[in-house]
């Protein structure tokens, strides 16, 4: 089975299934031996970039495009993925996560719904909703 770029929103997710993949493929593929292909100098760095820990540096980019097979557009899609993880900004966010929109034939996810998830991920953000609603709620964080 062939993974589509297109189902994912993480790039280390998508690097991360794509290294799965490749092991399953072949049981004596190791991380050291994809690294020394894409020219990466430390099986560690890989290691940290496909578990997410890290950001896939511009000058391994294209050796992992090669590597993976992904075309012009996938790879384009790979790079704006990265390049939305790596944002600070919300205005910089939008503006990738519409890029990623117009890139993807598949239909458009909700930026917004994203990130309400990821809101909802913590319960203790809605405890501290919670907390307001009280009648002698402080805004203090000792309080709190």
């Amino acid at each position: 089975m062939n993974l589509s770029i297109y189902d994912y929103e993480d790039p280390s997710q998508f690097l991360n299934d794509s290294w799965e993949q490749k092991k399953s493929k072949n049981a004596h593929f190791t991380i050291r031996s994809w690294a020394k292909q894409l020219g990466v100098n430390s099986h560690g760095t890989l290691y940290d970039i496909v578990k997410g820990k890290r950001h896939l540096p511009k000058k391994y980019f294209l050796s992992v495009c090669r590597s993976l097979k992904l075309n012009t557009k996938e790879s384009l899609y790979l790079e704006t993925m990265i390049e939305l993880k790596k944002a600070k900004s919300e205005k910089v966010k939008v503006y990738y996560k519409q890029r990623l929109t117009e890139i993807s034939p598949k239909k458009s996810l909700n930026y917004y719904e994203i990130e309400s998830f990821h809101f909802l991920k913590n319960p203790l953000h809605m405890a501290i909703i919670e907390l307001t609603t009280l009648n002698d709620f402080q805004s203090d964080i000792d309080w709190i």
